[in-house]
Formats: C-alpha cells, structure tokens, sequence
C-alpha cells in the first residue's frame, strides 16, 4: 500500500476557500433577512397583488409587477446588513479601510446580481415560465442561489481588494478619503 501525500493547497488559496465559506455565511444570513423582509411585504400588501402591474414592459406581456417592488426593497436591507457583515468578519476590512470607499462598489455589484436576480425571478414567475414557481418566497430563494456566486468574485476582485492587498503589504490604516474644504 502506498501513502500518497496529502495534495498541497497553497495558503492563498484557503483564504480564498475561508473567505467563500464565511461569505455564504453572511449571505446566509442576508437570505433570511430578505425572506423577512419579502414576507413583510406581503402580509403587509396582500400574497392577491403580488402579481399586480405596476409598469407594462412596451411591446410585450410582460410587467413590471408589486414582486418586483418586494424584491428590491428586501434587496436594499439585506445589502446593507451584509455589507457590514461582510466588512467586519468576512474581508476583515472594518479598520483597515474607509466604509465609503468600499459601500459604492458593494452596491454596484449588488445592484448587477439584483438586476440579474429580477430577470431570473420574472421567468420563476411569469404564469407562462416554462420554469414558474407559485411561491414568491421559493422562488426567491432559488433567485439568490444563483447569483451568490457572481457577488462573492465581484466583492473580493473589487469591492474589498485594497484592504486585501494593504495588509499584504502589511500598511496600517487606510486614511479615510479627504473630505473637500468648506467654503462659505
């Protein structure tokens, strides 16, 4: 019997792998903030006008419907909760870099993988989706699935790179950004 050696993972790469761990983690827990939120929203205005048209999309049966109005609001506080999260546990950035020099492109990419999310919960629940789910808070969920991955390669290459790359360099602080003078 031989003994083969254990494959090597350079260092680098579990950082990446404990990075992606606690940001599904995190993301875990802005899942159940948005499924709060979602549930909020339609004991609040009715499971009956989830489906209402809001805006009609021009030339075709498509609509922009109250679920969409739902999934952004409960988008905004998972994004914030998360971000915050993710800032002090999961990038470890809180400290080592200005919170406004990060939040922008946190949203940024949010925003994309929440544009991205709104096409894939339309065909989760147009009534004539090959693919369509009754159950707003199901499909959802399935919703974030997808695009978790998409938000954890845009948040660690854009969003929280300099923090990254400020403790490889082993800097202290990173000054916030300078605040332009007042005039009267």
């Amino acid at each position: 019997m031989t003994d083969s050696p254990s494959p090597y993972i350079p260092p680098a790469d579990l950082k990446t792998h404990a990075q992606f761990v606690r940001f599904v983690v995190v993301g875990g827990t802005g899942v159940v903030v948005n499924l709060i939120a979602v549930k909020l929203l339609l004991l609040t205005f009715g499971d009956s006008h989830k489906n209402d048209a809001v805006w009609a999309i021009f030339g075709s049966d498509y609509h922009v419907r109250n679920y969409h109005l739902f999934a952004i609001a409960a988008f905004v506080v998972a994004n914030i909760s998360n971000y915050i999260l993710n800032r002090v546990w999961t990038f470890r950035s809180h400290g080592v870099t200005d919170w406004r020099s990060e939040y922008l492109p946190f949203l940024v990419i949010g925003v994309a993988a929440q544009a991205l999310g709104l096409l894939i919960l339309t065909g989760f629940q147009h009534p004539d989706s090959p693919v369509h789910i009754a159950s707003l808070v199901i499909a959802q969920a399935l919703t974030i699935i997808i695009v978790t991955p998409i938000n954890f390669v845009g948040n660690k290459a854009w969003t929280f790179r300099a923090a990254q790359q400020h403790r490889r360099d082993g800097g202290g602080i990173i000054p916030p950004p300078s605040a332009p003078p007042l005039t009267p």
